[in-house]
């Protein structure tokens, strides 16, 4: 059963001399009832009516599209007209930088571009059918237009971004072109991309995911998209900002201190990236007892200074805190008092009187004090004197915190936290003398213990993935959670994390939505506090779902070049769920006799001249096909002489031979023609030739005549000629 056109449509289709055609490589072909129709239409011939009418023609799912192609002779613009999926059609609007017209029927801009263009056709008077390319009974189920698309790639990105330093973003690469396109990403034109990285493709996206940006992580990237037709280039600069350091607390400009009392400055910066300390000295007169009062803490934030011997007096400490993006500093001059003692006899006074002997003061204070993380903390300070001296507690370095407080003798520290840990000074005052004394406070608390941890689980795609991490400790442990990727093995953290579409993490749980297969591999779980550290881990897999896969065909080299008589084997990459079934042709015709097909190989058997063309393979499947064009060039060498037969003269009767060698490739093919001087073109009779013509032997030689050699093969011919010259008598003089 046939599907008649309205006549407009028939009279365009008529007018073009194109008709609608059904192969198996462009699947073009017209079906009412929702089905595809895609006609040839000549250049600029198109009117309202036709494309409202293709449109009732599309199911709900589908749009009436048209668009540009060049399938005319020498190339000549032609339009398409069809129906598209919707999913098609928004994807061709969204494209920028192509040739087609891009737009679907059914958007204004194609109706004021294409649709508008109308050119005035008197339509015949019969019906035009078009044949159906199967049973109208039974109609094809898709919907889905599979156009082939000849057009070089597009790509684009920001021209530049700029981040902090430490933190977490991604560069987006937009991209369009034909036949499923390469993407590749470069950083600072190299191959490589930096280790805190990690790149995903999502529809005509690619996604570059960088975590824990560094200034190493600055410079140019580079998203290329390649497909047979061409390539495009998109860059995008990435600047990295940082924090010069700045003092969160700084030594005072000087100190004044006396020999066998302990002292200690705190030197602390902030900045971005976490700069580096260093600390430095200028004693005016060195000594090993100078250098030796001079001790730094573990974290090297803390200068201790134990018995300042007066080698130190009028010298001065630096500390200095840099990092990349800059450093500050600064200077605390030093001075070293000796302790004095003051010593007075005692006054003798009258009888009933009171005799008082004046005392400096003295305290009396334990060296540290281990107190636990939380607890309320009461540290008096006893210091005997007379008269009764005043107590001054004060903390080394710096001003008291919210919850420490002097109240009397006593320094009150209440729900001591970690930052309570430091040296703090009582200091002991009356009119004869002072005295100081250092206690050290640590503060105690209980690592981190893992109370519910995570589970590993195989999963489906699309499941819904909750993974749990609970923990216990004093102070209460932070939860963060870390990524081992099984797809490439690269550890993400928590920022870069949080940026893998369908994670998300809240307190203690992290969630996965709809997982795929990009989300298999290692989650940690790390607890952490002041007093340690604590991990646990689970991995989980994600097995894909079965999804039909349409199919995609490769071939590379897109130029194979052979020499005449070797063997070709043309491999070919195919993929696609169901397995596609593979067809090829030769020049758009059947294949020659010596080609044969593999699954994955075509091989030419000794090849020829007629190998040399252009071959289409197309893979298909229930979800659609693919072409990929490729060429075959068979290299050979036309006749040239190795030897050449040369003029000679011999006597009636006698015997006389000559000689024809030539080389080419394929080996050429040596033939004889013979005129005589009396114009007869028959070889002489007894006259010979060896197995390859190369030599021609003439066994009674009676008339003079020219010998023309021919050597041919399918590259071109090449000619040689010499005369035979028959003298009677004797041949001397």
């Amino acid at each position: 059963m046939s599907t008649q056109l309205p006549n407009t449509m028939s009279g365009i289709v008529t007018a073009c001399l194109y008709i609608c055609l059904a192969t198996v490589l462009g699947s073009v072909y017209v079906h009412a009832g929702g089905m595809r129709l895609e006609c040839y239409m000549c250049h600029d011939v198109m009117h309202p009516s036709d494309c409202n009418y293709t449109r009732t023609m599309c199911g709900e799912d589908d749009y009436c599209s048209a668009y540009q192609t060049p399938m005319g002779p020498n190339s000549e613009m032609r339009f398409v007209v069809g129906c598209s999926s919707k999913q098609l059609c928004n994807a061709i609007s969204g494209m920028t930088g192509n040739t087609m017209c891009s737009e679907c029927c059914n958007t204004s801009l194609c109706n004021n571009e294409l649709c508008e263009k109308k050119t005035t056709i008197v339509p015949p008077t019969t019906t035009t059918l078009l044949p159906s390319t199967k049973d109208s009974t039974t109609l094809p189920t898709t919907t889905h237009a599979h156009h082939i698309f000849y057009h070089p790639p597009v790509a684009s990105m920001p021209s530049h971004v700029t981040h902090a330093f430490g933190s977490h973003f991604s560069l987006t690469c937009q991209y369009s072109g034909s036949r499923f396109p390469t993407v590749n990403w470069y950083y600072n034109g190299n191959a490589t991309l930096p280790q805190n990285t990690m790149v995903s493709k999502h529809g005509r996206s690619s996604v570059l995911y960088i975590s824990n940006a560094t200034q190493d992580t600055g410079g140019r990237y580079s998203c290329v998209v390649v497909n047979q037709y061409g390539n495009a280039t998109a860059t995008t600069d990435v600047i990295i900002t940082g924090v010069k350091p700045t003092f969160i607390e700084r030594p005072p400009p000087h100190m004044d201190m006396f020999v066998d009392m302990e002292y200690s400055v705190t030197c602390r910066a902030s900045g971005m990236p976490t700069p580096i300390i260093h600390w430095s000295f200028n004693i005016p007169h060195p000594s090993m007892s100078a250098l030796s009062a001079l001790n730094t803490s573990q974290d090297q934030t803390t200068l201790h200074i134990t018995d300042p011997p007066m080698d130190l007096a009028g010298g001065f400490v630096m500390c200095t805190y840099s990092n990349a993006y800059g450093s500050v500093s600064a200077k605390m001059t030093l001075s070293v008092n000796q302790a004095t003692t003051t010593t007075q006899k005692p006054t003798t006074h009258a009888m009933g009187h009171v005799h008082i002997s004046p005392v400096p003061p003295t305290i009396s204070l334990p060296a540290s004090l281990d107190v636990q993380i939380g607890a309320n903390v009461v540290i008096p300070c006893n210091a005997t004197g007379s008269p009764t001296p005043h107590i001054t507690w004060s903390q080394l370095p710096g001003n008291f915190p919210s919850n420490v407080h002097q109240h009397g003798n006593k320094l009150e520290i209440s729900n001591a936290s970690p930052t309570n840990s430091r040296l703090y000074m009582c200091k002991a005052v009356n009119i004869h003398g002072n005295a100081l004394k250092l206690i050290k406070v640590n503060i105690h608390g209980d690592p981190p213990s893992i109370t519910h941890a995570p589970i590993s689980k195989n999963v489906t795609h699309g499941d819904t993935v909750i993974l749990r991490c609970e923990a216990n400790g004093s102070p209460s442990p932070t939860i963060t959670w870390t990524w081992k990727s099984k797809a490439n093995g690269m550890a993400v953290d928590e920022g870069g994390l949080k940026l893998i579409p369908g994670v998300s993490i809240h307190d203690t749980r992290l969630t996965i939505t709809n997982a795929f297969e990009l989300h298999s591999g290692m989650y940690v779980c790390t607890a952490k506090n002041t007093f340690g550290t604590v991990t646990s881990d689970a991995v989980v897999n994600v097995q894909s779902a079965h999804v039909n896969v349409p199919p995609t065909i490769s071939i590379s080299p897109l130029m194979t070049s052979t020499l005449y008589g070797s063997n070709v084997s043309i491999h070919y990459d195919v993929t696609g769920d169901p397995a596609p079934s593979v067809s090829c042709l030769y020049n758009r015709s059947q294949l020659p006799g010596n080609v044969l097909m593999t699954q994955t190989n075509l091989n030419v058997i000794m090849v020829t001249d007629k190998n040399s063309g252009r071959y289409q393979c197309n893979a298909h499947n229930i979800e659609g096909s693919d072409t990929v064009e490729f060429q075959i060039e068979v290299i050979g060498m036309k006749p040239s002489f190795i030897t050449k037969p040369v003029t000679t003269t011999v006597l009636f009767g006698t015997h006389s031979s000559l000689t024809c060698t030539a080389a080419g490739f394929p080996t050429p093919t040596i033939t004889w023609e013979y005129r005589s001087v009396s114009g007869s073109t028959r070889i002489p009779a007894g006259t010979t030739t060896s197995a390859d013509n190369s030599v021609l032997t003439i066994k009674s030689t009676q008339d003079s005549g020219t010998f023309i050699c021919h050597a041919d093969n399918v590259y071109g011919r090449a000619t040689a000629q010499a005369s035979v010259y028959v003298k009677t008598g004797s041949l001397i003089g």
